[in-house]
This record gives C-alpha cells, sequence and structure tokens, in this order.
C-alpha cells in the first residue's frame, strides 16, 4: 500500500522518514477524519446489513476492501452466512422442548442482564 508523507512524497506504508508524519487508509480529496479504511470493528457492527444489501455503495466497498485484506474478517463472515443458512432450514419441530425452552429463557433474560466481560462478551 502506498501512503502520503505530511509533506506529501509517497512513500510505501510505514516506511515514513524521520520526523514525517504518515498518513495512511484516507481517500485522496477526503477530509482528514474520513478515513477510507474500514476497521474490524466496523466491519462487525455493519455485517447485518452487508448480507442484506443496505449498505451504502461506498460502505459496501469499503467492507468488501477489508475482507480481502482480514482473513479474520472473511472468516467472520463465511461463519455468519453459514449460520444464516443453517438455521434458516430449522422449524420449532426440529427443536427438543429443552432446546425450545433455553432459547426463550436466553431471549427473555438478555435484557435484564449486563453484559460480561469485555465488550460485553461472555
Amino acid at each position: 500500500m502506498m501512503a502520503r508523507s505530511v509533506s506529501g512524497d509517497r512513500t510505501a506504508a510505514g516506511q515514513a522518514g524521520p520526523g514525517k508524519l504518515l498518513i495512511t487508509g484516507w481517500r485522496r480529496g477526503a477530509e482528514m477524519s474520513v478515513p477510507s479504511e474500514m476497521a474490524c470493528k466496523e466491519l462487525v457492527e455493519l455485517v447485518t446489513e452487508y448480507l442484506e444489501g443496505t449498505l451504502s455503495r461506498a460502505d459496501r466497498q469499503r467492507f468488501e476492501d477489508h475482507l480481502k485484506d482480514c482473513s479474520y474478517c472473511a472468516t467472520y463472515v463465511d461463519q455468519i452466512r453459514h449460520t444464516i443458512r443453517t438455521l434458516g432450514r430449522l422449524t420449532e419441530e426440529d427443536l427438543s422442548e429443552d432446546a425450545k425452552q433455553d432459547l426463550l429463557r436466553v431471549f427473555r433474560d438478555w435484557k435484564k442482564e449486563p453484559p460480561t466481560g469485555q465488550n460485553g462478551c461472555a
């Protein structure tokens, strides 16, 4: 990836010269506060909109560019797709009575319990 130092010199990413600030992940002509690269956390927050086809063209492109460069997020999106395909084939009759009750309990208690662990993960 090519980047620009503050002085405007093109340089390989991560190789700014001494005393130069390297800016990476910014669109040419964009405001300094609008990154062109998507972070993993943002991708996770947008995965539903991506799979439903409701992202803007620009965000969809950023999403897909991130997937090309991040094998972890590509795996995550593949897992979500697989989960949707698998669960889409399940019917209520496919679940045992215990599984139904467990799911109902989890969803009832979901909003009652504060998140645990970092980022709300158990």
